[in-house]
């Protein structure tokens, strides 16, 4: 991988990224502090149903007020401190006692991919956050290695169990996307279930005992039969769909583009398109690439020089 330059350190962050925005982890095993917060005048809760995040008329990210009787075991989960410090929670509202108390049925449920379209950066990442913060909750009331129900602590950041003792943490799926390049060309990919006119870059899981460079290697072989040389790092995007990390690279191929071999079982079709091949198809509507908020579409665009 190679070393970072000062316009990348100095390159604004991917959507649903935030440099702005203090996770106050040091927060989180002080009950005392937690218990004052959530009595804050200026406390904050993020409200989701199940995937769906709340917006306003407006199309902002709802962030309603405490509510008398909002108590921690109510799933209530700290996210961090805003920048004038006011504490923001966030919390799934999809039973009834807790949905009527917050005033959750004033307001629009949508999908978070619909409200990636329309929130800006700094809401949009707390959206996230709390989406895969209250997604891990759901996913993990069980200990996975005795079975025994889990209890809450560090102000939802960690779950416990009490018949053995585990620990769990909120975990996060490690992805490599790479737009793979060979000359003045670039390889794309298309999945079934995408519009016909979709491409994006190749992307897969990091598998256990895997470095980034070799997963980026592998899938590119194993996806579209091409082998790419030492990846160059681009950047890195939460993705909470529903909890992973998405780590961008560019790969050089040669200086020619080589056969496509496409693995069916991942695409339905993999090609390459010359730069300016490109660029005509997508402003005719005949190429429709990744949303503007998703990394693919980040490292297409730095290809593309736009």
């Amino acid at each position: 991988m190679t070393r970072l330059r000062q316009d990348d350190l100095m390159r604004r962050p991917n959507y649903f990224a935030s440099r702005g925005f203090d996770r106050a982890g040091h927060r989180r095993q002080d009950p005392a502090w937690l218990a004052g917060a959530l009595r804050h005048p200026d406390a904050r809760v993020v409200l989701l149903r199940r995937s769906e995040v709340a917006l306003d008329p407006g199309q902002r990210l709802v962030q309603v007020s405490v509510w008398d009787g909002l108590e921690p075991e109510h799933g209530v989960v700290f996210l961090g401190e805003d920048a004038d410090g006011a504490p923001v929670f966030c919390l799934d509202v999809s039973t009834g006692d807790v949905e009527e108390a917050s005033g959750a049925d004033a307001f629009r449920f949508v999908d978070l991919r619909g409200a990636a379209m329309v929130l800006p950066e700094d809401e949009a990442n707390r959206a996230a956050y709390a989406s895969a913060m209250l997604t891990w909750h759901a996913r993990h009331r069980f200990c996975g290695a005795c079975g025994e129900v889990t209890t809450v602590d560090w102000a939802g950041h960690v779950r416990r169990c009490p018949g053995c003792g585990a620990e769990h943490f909120p975990r996060t799926d490690p992805v490599i996307i790479v737009l793979c390049t060979a000359g003045d060309s670039c390889l794309l990919g298309r999945q079934r279930i995408w519009p016909p006119q979709m491409w994006s870059a190749l992307a897969g899981f990091v598998e256990p005992g895997e470095s980034l460079e070799d997963a980026v290697r592998r899938e590119v072989h194993e996806e579209a039969g091409v082998v790419v040389s030492e990846p160059v790092y681009h950047s890195s995007q939460p993705w909470p769909f529903p909890m992973s990390l998405m780590l961008g690279f560019h790969a050089p191929a040669g200086d020619t583009p080589t056969e496509v071999t496409v693995d069916t079982n991942e695409l339905e079709d993999a090609r390459w398109f010359r730069r300016d091949e490109l660029t005509d198809a997508v402003a005719d509507g005949a190429v429709m690439l990744p949303p503007p908020f998703s990394i693919a579409r980040q490292l297409v665009d730095s290809w593309l020089g736009v």
